[in-house]
């Protein structure tokens, strides 16, 4: 198998990729870097002067080498690992093939930077709504899971900032917890199915719109994580949940707890580093065994 078959296109990820921040990554690094790279794209045909050697020569090594240093940043800074399906395209592989004596370089590596400056700046514009949102709401970030809201009292009836021992307290929920109660709804469960039913109503009348943080109780807000565009959705609820509260730090500039009465949750977490608070047993529903 050849290197060109090795980076063949293999997933078709929509109009732009999510940007999943590595741990220990800046957000506003990361946007800063790739800025300046879309930038500098903007600039590899425009210094491209002279005979038809040096010119090919000049775009070929130009354009390769600003491939390089995006994949360098994103390798670095994200999770997704399958950048070649986007940086190594057919037309990529014509411009690394260019001779001498190839017709119309400049359109050709000129069209590549425009398509490919054009995903980068819609992945960066994502991220930069991202940390945007960190700006709607004040309060310690704290994610809430599916088992608290469906076992625990409802989200206004909890002393949040005694809970969590922080002055204001943001809760957070991820999309993914408001699927999972959707599809509770039709649980086989009676109770559960009842509980989802009500919970949901609630939820939507607590959040602003498209989930923007919406009052719950003095010192309280309530938002949930909507995504503009694509998002990263693992087949594992849990590992989408975790992995939401693990990048938020990142986003948000502030530490971020998960609230779980869920001992599996309990476990993975800790095996993340993640922070963690238990709601107390006083805060059960009626009904539902410690």
């Amino acid at each position: 198998m050849s290197l060109r078959d090795d980076y063949a296109p293999t997933i078709s990820p929509g109009p732009y990729p999510r940007l999943r921040l590595k741990p220990r990554t800046s957000a506003a690094q990361t946007i800063a870097s790739l800025e300046q790279l879309i930038n500098k794209a903007r600039d590899i045909t425009s210094h491209a002067d002279g005979p038809a050697d040096v010119v090919v020569d000049r775009l070929r090594n130009g354009y390769a080498d600003w491939v390089e240093q995006v994949e360098d940043v994103l390798h670095s800074a994200t999770y997704w690992t399958d950048w070649s399906s986007l940086l190594f395209t057919d037309r990529y592989w014509h411009i690394r093939d260019m001779a001498s004596a190839v017709s119309r370089p400049h359109p050709l590596v000129d069209h590549e930077i425009r398509r490919q400056t054009a995903w980068l700046q819609g992945a960066v514009d994502d991220l930069k709504s991202r940390v945007a949102r960190a700006d709607l709401a004040t309060g310690a970030p704290a994610v809430v899971d599916t088992n608290v809201l469906l076992h625990f009292m409802p989200l206004d009836q909890i002393p949040w900032p005694e809970v969590v021992g922080m002055r204001e307290v943001r809760l957070i929920l991820p999309l993914r917890v408001v699927e999972e109660l959707d599809s509770k709804k039709y649980d086989q469960s009676k109770l559960a199915a009842k509980r989802a039913r009500s919970i949901l109503p609630r939820i939507e009348e607590l959040v602003g719109p498209a989930g923007e943080p919406g009052n719950v109780r003095e010192n309280v807000t309530l938002e949930v994580l909507v995504d503009a565009g694509p998002r990263f959705r693992s087949g594992d609820a849990d590992d989408e949940i975790l992995s939401v509260t693990q990048e938020l730090p990142l986003i948000y500039g502030a530490q971020t707890c998960l609230i779980t009465g869920d001992t599996g949750m309990k476990l993975r977490a800790h095996a993340r580093r993640i922070p963690i608070v238990s709601l107390p047993d006083q805060y059960r529903r009626q009904g539902d065994s410690v």
